[in-house]
């Protein structure tokens, strides 16, 4: 409380609430001044390309009414498109992507293609938000990004966020709740998952096993397509 009352002792215009008749209060301030400030940005030469994208400037008259083309963020999701790197321009990146096409075709070679995934992301960002391909097409020109291991490097690189660590992290969490929650279930259902959770509760890889095959389970599908049908060669 102390702070708060230092602060607005400091700069009185805080106790501004803010009006339509022209006293415009803090907030107000904050906007324009951040508004102000990505306007700055985007028409100087360290232009950054997400305020590019999003500006109504780019628009045509026709589009600019509805927003169409906007990228309007919601909830959990993150839209983020990164500058290029320092001297590389779409030329030189589209050239290091058709070099990918070559690496993945060797067998154990994850480190080099996480590099250059790394190096060009910001262009494959590009490709994605301002041209919108169709899945069958961005399948044939960035097959390394659908593979498990750049798959979670890709989760990373939006979201900042180790994908696996925090699964399991959030599973195990969860896990003796679920569990509770499975052998409470009666009839045929309840005996399959006691079948398993009898099996398979011993360690905590083995707790994760039982609780994902009794989510399949209690809602019909067949965990041996699945695993199958997803099983890293």
């Amino acid at each position: 409380m102390n702070v708060v009352e230092m602060l607005i002792e400091k700069y009185p215009c805080l106790k501004e609430p803010g009006s339509f008749n022209g006293q415009y209060g803090w907030q107000q301030r904050i906007k324009y001044k951040m508004g102000n400030y990505r306007a700055k940005l985007r028409d100087s030469q360290l232009s950054c390309p997400e305020l590019e994208v999003n500006s109504l400037k780019r628009k045509k008259t026709i589009e600019t009414s509805c927003l169409k083309g906007m990228k309007i963020p919601r909830k959990a999701e993150v839209n983020y498109l990164p500058p290029f790197p320092f001297g590389e321009t779409e030329k030189t990146l589209e050239k290091e992507r058709v070099d990918l096409l070559k690496e993945i075709q060797k067998k154990n070679n994850k480190m080099v293609i996480g590099e250059i995934m790394e190096k060009i992301f910001s262009f494959q960002r590009l490709e994605i938000i301002n041209h919108c391909p169709a899945v069958k097409d961005f399948m044939e020109r960035w097959p390394a990004l659908f593979c498990e291991s750049e798959i979670k490097n890709e989760f990373r690189r939006i979201t900042k966020i180790q994908l696996e660590p925090t699964f399991l992290q959030k599973l195990d969490l969860y896990s003796p709740k679920l569990l509770d929650f499975f052998k409470m279930n009666g009839g045929d259902a309840g005996l399959n998952l006691r079948s398993v959770l009898d099996s398979r509760c011993q360690q905590v890889e083995d707790k994760r096993d039982a609780v994902i095959r009794c989510r399949l389970s209690y809602l019909g599908e067949s965990s041996q397509e699945l695993i199958e049908a997803y099983q890293v060669p």
